[in-house]
């Protein structure tokens, strides 16, 4: 039982099913400490967040009997079997009848969004969904209850406690969807049905606060540690695009309807995701008659029949209008709320609804006819898979997907025999984890194949943003290839895999520096980009540090780094910056960096020094006038006036503290100004900053 894919996300979905199997019966809302990754010092994902923890904890439990990826796959189609669960019920409480709910069920369970993303285990898994919109809708409505509403409690209670535990962008829209519906009732004076949704959304934020306290606990105790890489152009290059919900996927099974988006995937700045947000005819179909309805709805001079607003017709509106390119969610990125960019997956709610739109307008108009109703269930079935799945995977690629599959475990099982028990791994290129994107040729998430198949080697890769292990594999990339083999076996590695995709030069500078350093060549099974030496682990040196300065980028990355590295007599000054500067630029023998924020901080540090001051020599320049100071170790030691003319600045006898972090801030006063030809608000720059000890 394998998924239809082996990379890619996969890769991460499948790491943390292998950590919850490696950690048996632990279940916590975090992973906490993962001993094998993350290297020299573990990987710790308490600040990782962990959406649908029950679920990896359950498939955790049988990889343990049949490995991870073919857990994912039982995982899959048990959450296909539980989404079809979730419509039945949903439209048992309609009082549809069998074939109808039949229908409805086969076709949610496999539309587009829940096959697509089947593998995650977590966005496919919407079997709350329609409970959900069925929950709303009964509570958004106007008229007064009749009857016992006994019944409802208990479906806003399950409901609000699954999306409360599950994927987070699910918690985030319905609880969306839920406020506007208690407000509008809570308005009306609708006191049963506002008791109701509150009480789901109270239970959803209880149970989303439970499922994610670890991760908050951790985030407040650590605010260096960056899990997530967000900002605002993620919430436009991820937002929905309304018409990929209506063009058919390239692989359609339909060549005709397949080539109709080639102009839009050929052409799209953004690229195309239709693949996993197309809805469908028959949702589109339900859209279309949804759309015709509420314009009847706001035209009541049309054939003189008012009618009433469809209450779904609200929840469509809001969902595009919040998800769509330029919509309510960029609005909110402006204000850096940016952790939910990929509204695009809010299409399956627009899905559902359509989807619930057409199969009522089909079992309103077969209900007298009872042979009828099965022969349209039986065909609207037919064709809605039929336009949703896309073909079979041939015979010939799935063989291809377990020959590489075979040929990874035996590449693990090859290096794992080369190297003594609970050997260290430096897994080259070095990548911060998660969603680093891919390195040339170099895939995200390729170095989790080491860590799936080979059960008892430690690895370098998994280290979150801002962690030690991170910032120690930034570092190690800067370094001269010469210097890399000393550097690792200062850490203690036993051996560095290398992998060539992410190389131009297909990682041949490194691979004749470690052959150069004597470090013999592990043989592993070919086809491979892979390369592997051995290493010998050196206790003599030591890396820098947790919290080095050396572990920042440095101020000009054209200067080289210390040759007499790793020796700590090294006496050269050198200058490095946190994230308050842009980019640096040079032309000629010029170089500067515009400044991020208006107090902004350089760091001077040598290990050793000559001389007890230092002398600095600069040049300070602005988009307009405006005041400004220098201070060094937080005294002021020049203050003046800076304009676009570079005003030469040279600060000497400086005191200077050897092998501690030193700390030049400028402070502006004037406010930052994006130029015709810039999108950066600028303020100030350095220019050809220079440091040297005094003489």
């Amino acid at each position: 039982l394998l998924p239809a894919r082996e990379s890619g996300d996969l890769l991460e979905v499948a790491a943390r099913v292998q950590i919850a199997s490696e950690q048996g019966l632990r279940f916590g809302n975090t992973y906490g400490k993962i001993d094998r990754l993350g290297e020299p010092d573990g990987a710790d994902w308490a600040l990782y967040p962990t959406p649908d923890r029950p679920t990896f904890f359950i498939a955790g439990q049988l990889a343990r009997i049949t490995g991870a990826l073919s857990a994912i796959n039982v995982m899959a189609w048990w959450g296909h079997l539980l989404t079809a669960a979730g419509f039945w019920f949903a439209a048992r409480l309609l009082r549809w009848s069998t074939p109808w709910c039949l229908a409805g069920a086969i076709l949610f369970s496999f539309c587009t969004h829940n096959y697509r993303w089947g593998d995650t285990l977590s966005l496919s898994y919407t079997f709350a969904w329609p409970a959900t919109l069925v929950l709303l809708h009964w509570g958004v409505r106007a008229k007064p209850v009749v009857g016992s509403i006994r019944k409802w409690p208990w479906i806003a209670v399950a409901c609000g406690t699954v999306l409360g535990l599950g994927n987070p962008y699910f918690t985030f829209i319905s609880g969306q969807l839920a406020f506007c519906v208690w407000l509008r009732q809570w308005r009306q004076n609708q006191a049963e049905r506002s008791r109701v949704v509150l009480l789901f959304l109270v239970t959803m934020g209880v149970a989303f606060f439970f499922s994610q306290a670890g991760y908050f606990s951790a985030r407040l105790q650590s605010s260096e540690i960056t899990t997530l890489d967000r900002n605002l152009s993620g919430t436009e290059f991820y937002a929905l695009r309304p018409i990929e919900m209506i063009l058919p996927p390239a692989n359609h099974w339909s060549t005709t309807l397949a080539r109709i988006g080639l102009p839009y995937r050929s052409h799209s700045m953004f690229g195309s995701n239709e693949s996993t947000i197309y809805l469908g005819m028959i949702a589109l179909l339900g859209l279309g008659g949804l759309g015709w309805t509420t314009f009847r709805a706001l035209s009541p001079g049309y054939r003189q029949r008012p009618r009433k607003l469809p209450e779904s017709a609200l929840a469509v509106g809001w969902v595009v209008f919040f998800s769509a390119v330029g919509g309510v969610n960029t609005l909110l990125g402006l204000f850096h709320f940016d952790l939910f960019r990929a509204t695009n997956r809010y299409s399956f709610v627009l899905l559902l609804i359509g989807l619930f739109w057409s199969l009522a307008w089909l079992r309103r108009r077969t209900a007298y006819w009872p042979r009828l109703k099965i022969v349209a269930a039986v065909g609207i079935v037919a064709f809605g898979l039929w336009d949703q799945l896309p073909p079979p995977t041939h015979t010939r690629l799935r063989g291809e997907l377990r020959e590489r599959l075979e040929h990874n475990i035996a590449i693990a099982t090859k290096l794992t025999q080369a190297l003594p028990t609970a050997a260290k791994v430096y897994q080259l290129p070095a990548v911060p984890f998660p969603e680093a994107g891919p390195q040339h040729r170099f895939p995200d998430y390729e170095h989790f194949r080491l860590f799936l198949h080979a059960p008892t080697l430690r690895l370098s890769y998994g280290g979150l943003r801002g962690t030690y292990s991170e910032s120690l594999g930034r570092w190690l990339s800067r370094l001269p290839p010469e210097q890399l083999p000393a550097a690792l076996e200062a850490g203690g590695f036993d051996a560095v895999t290398l992998d060539r995709r992410a190389y131009l030069d297909r990682g041949a500078a490194l691979i004749k520096a470690f052959q150069e350093a004597g470090k013999s060549l592990i043989s592993l099974p070919r086809p491979t980009s892979l390369v592997a030496f051995r290493l010998n682990p050196d206790s003599d040196f030591t890396l820098p540090g947790p919290g080095d300065p050396r572990f920042l980028d440095r101020w000009d990355p054209r200067q080289p780094v210390d040759p007499q590295w790793p020796s700590t007599s090294s006496t050269r000054l050198a200058l490095y910056l946190r994230d308050d500067w842009y980019g640096s630029e040079h032309y000629g023998d010029e170089q500067w960096r515009w400044a991020k924020e208006p107090n902004s901080t350089v760091i001077l540090y040598a290990p050793t020094a000559p001389a007890s001051s230092v002398r600095l020599r600069l040049k300070l320049s602005s988009l307009g006038e405006s005041p400004a100071k220098l201070l060094w170790r937080g005294e002021t030691v020049w203050s003046g006036t800076s304009s676009k003319i570079p005003t030469e600045i040279v600060l000497p006898q400086l005191p200077f503290t050897p092998g501690e972090a030193q700390e030049l801030t400028v402070k502006f006063a004037a406010s930052f100004l994006k130029t015709r030809f810039d999108f950066r608000p600028l303020g100030f720059r350095l220019i050809d900053l220079r440091a040297e000890f005094d003489e």
